[in-house]
């Protein structure tokens, strides 16, 4: 799975500087709640992009705009379902599913646009395969009754 470089540590930096150092059993929230985070929202991040078309792990130029939005994605959603271990923190969780939805409205009313990508090329015209336009004319070469 494709977590676009997201780890404990990053999350830490980026939405939990406050705990001065990185997740461990005694932190809230704790490593294994990040890590398990990580996975399913990088599942659920990889389900939303192949919607759109765009194959997660095929996204692994780390400098392109598609990983590093993705990368955002995946951090913003992993920190809203680690925040929700956190007591008193509904107002920030508010704020960022926000943030989050606009994103994600974003990717749906845009598609690739919104990676920063350019639109993968038109399906070709014509056959994609030997049995194109012939399935119909001999349509009876595939009867089931005769395979069995």
């Amino acid at each position: 799975m494709n977590a676009f470089g997201v780890t404990p540590a990053l999350i830490r930096s980026k939405y939990f500087p406050h705990l001065g150092g990185a997740f461990t059993d005694a932190t809230v929230p704790t490593l294994e709640t990040v890590q398990a985070e990580i996975g399913r929202k990088a599942a659920r991040l990889s389900g939303i992009l192949q919607k759109e078309g765009v194959d997660a792990s095929a996204v692994t130029d780390a400098a392109s705009a598609a990983y590093l939005m993705a990368q955002d994605l995946l951090l913003l959603d992993v920190a809203i379902g680690c925040l929700e271990a956190v007591p008193g923190s509904a107002e920030l969780i508010a704020v960022l599913e926000k943030r989050l939805q606009a994103r994600h409205r974003e990717l749906d009313e845009n598609g690739w646009a919104s990676l920063g990508a350019a639109e993968p090329e038109e399906e070709p015209e014509g056959p994609s395969s030997h049995l194109d336009g012939h399935t119909e004319e001999r349509a009876d070469i595939f009867r089931h009754d005769d395979l069995l």
